[in-house]
């Protein structure tokens, strides 16, 4: 079970064995505060997920409930985030 904070608020991740492949890879659980994602699937694919479910969590605290429902829109900016968020930054010397 991993753990995380999102503006103020922790979430539980949890993993779930889904019952077929037409399932979610990964869910948002409001009122419980929980981020459920599909087992069996490669690190960075469970990372890129998690990503996701963070990215309709963001929206929807700071009111973008027309963006957050955008499954377009929320699998393109999360994958971003899910690439920058590995970046290491270097000194320069």
């Amino acid at each position: 079970m991993r753990e995380i904070d999102i503006l103020g608020i922790n979430y539980i991740i949890e993993t779930y064995n889904p019952v077929d492949n037409a399932e979610a890879m990964g869910r948002w659980l409001e009122k419980q505060s929980k981020i459920i994602i599909a087992e069996g699937m490669k690190e960075d694919l469970t990372m890129q997920t998690i990503w996701h479910e963070v990215t309709h969590i963001i929206l929807a605290c700071i009111g973008e409930s027309e963006l957050t429902n955008n499954e377009d829109f929320v699998t393109k900016l999360s994958g971003a985030l899910f690439q920058i968020a590995d970046l290491k930054i270097k000194n320069k010397q």
